[in-house]
């Protein structure tokens, strides 16, 4: 059973302050179940598990099976440079951010279907009364007494009453198809295949794609971050990394890595790997230049985060006034597609 994102900060920021004061673990841990299990909170039989285990095991094998393997990395790597405060806290800074992410991104989602339910209910809200009306009273009229504009409303009328349902499953079909093979389907920049390339091409330009691939970048560049500030060399940073990351990810960093073998700078591999947008790329050769990425890489880890968060915003703004302005241009054409038939049939019942 894992603990949760709000356990987890508070349990690393804790650990990471008494240890600070020269608190050993298994005494730290067996103080904490104590005050939590005075309290009868179901943590505290947990922590005199991990105090028992803390006697001859350290910490971040402890916390396997509770932990993601990427916190748990940055809890090995405080560790292994002896400052375990380090790694747990670079864990708390982990979660923070990550925290942010997913809002943005929980953001963009709610958004998005909140004005597309908009917009869809109306299409078939319109589509049905102009429907009605075309056949209660103009089903004798051609189509060619009616303005261009009302013409094309009465077609996507009919086509709404017809399709729309059919083409909105298969959207979702297939949007519900490409989460499932998200973390799967593994392709980067000049792959191969042809399926590589596809999804190399969804990353740059398919929304739900672009959105995990900067999240997955983030978390990559701030374990990557954690690891080398814990002393941990840039290549086995990646080994470690990718042992612990899912295909799609993994992917990109074996890339690395094997550049990395063959005496590439590790600036042009992160570039070659297609794991991150252009203008990351452009910041990671600008900082490869000086020949010092190892250490401006927390740096940049936390730039990258910025730019997604501050993208993810720009980007549910973008996609909220999209929708509102097809919203309002529909609504116009509805009323203007109105009004030519209320003022078609009149003409004809006069005329009669």
């Amino acid at each position: 059973m894992g603990l949760s994102v709000s356990m987890r900060r508070t349990f690393f920021g804790q650990v990471a302050y008494f240890v600070s004061n020269a608190r050993t673990m298994p005494d730290l841990l067996g103080d904490m179940a104590a005050v939590y299990n005075e309290r009868n909170m179901a943590k505290g039989e947990l922590l005199d598990i991990f105090a028992e285990q803390a006697k001859s095991e350290p910490l971040h094998r402890i916390l396997e099976g509770y932990v993601p393997a990427t916190e748990l990395m940055l809890v090995e790597a405080g560790a292994a440079q002896g400052k375990p405060e380090v790694g747990l806290l670079s864990a708390v800074s982990m979660l923070k951010t990550k925290g942010e992410l997913m809002t943005g991104i929980i953001k963009i989602g709610l958004i998005f279907v909140a004005m597309f339910t908009v917009l869809v209910a109306s299409v078939l809200t319109m589509g049905s009364v102009m429907h009605k009306m075309r056949n209660e009273f103009a089903a004798d009229l051609a189509d060619d007494q009616f303005a261009g504009y009302t013409q094309s409303f009465l077609a996507l009328a009919n086509w709404t009453q017809s399709y729309l349902i059919w083409v909105l499953a298969i959207l979702l079909i297939l949007f519900v198809l490409s989460i499932v093979f998200m973390k799967r389907w593994v392709g980067a920049r000049e792959s191969d295949s042809v399926g590589g390339n596809v999804r190399f091409f969804l990353d740059r330009w398919y929304p739900v794609y672009g959105i995990y691939r900067s999240f997955e970048s983030s978390g990559f560049l701030l374990s990557l971050s954690g690891l080398v500030q814990g002393g941990v060399t840039y290549q086995d940073a990646l080994l470690r990394l990718s042992q612990r990351a899912g295909p799609w990810l993994s992917h990109h960093i074996d890339l690395m890595e094997i550049m990395g073998r063959s005496q590439m700078r590790a600036s042009e591999s992160l570039v070659i790997s297609g794991l991150f947008a252009e203008s990351v790329e452009d910041e990671i050769k600008i900082v490869g230049r000086s020949g010092s990425l190892e250490k401006a890489i927390p740096d940049l880890a936390n730039r990258l985060v910025r730019k997604t968060i501050d993208g993810f915003e720009a980007f549910s703004k973008i996609v909220m006034f999209s929708l509102l302005g097809l919203v309002a241009c529909y609504a116009v054409w509805t009323m203007l597609s109105m009004h030519d038939v209320q003022n078609v049939v009149v003409k004809s019942l006069s005329e009669q």
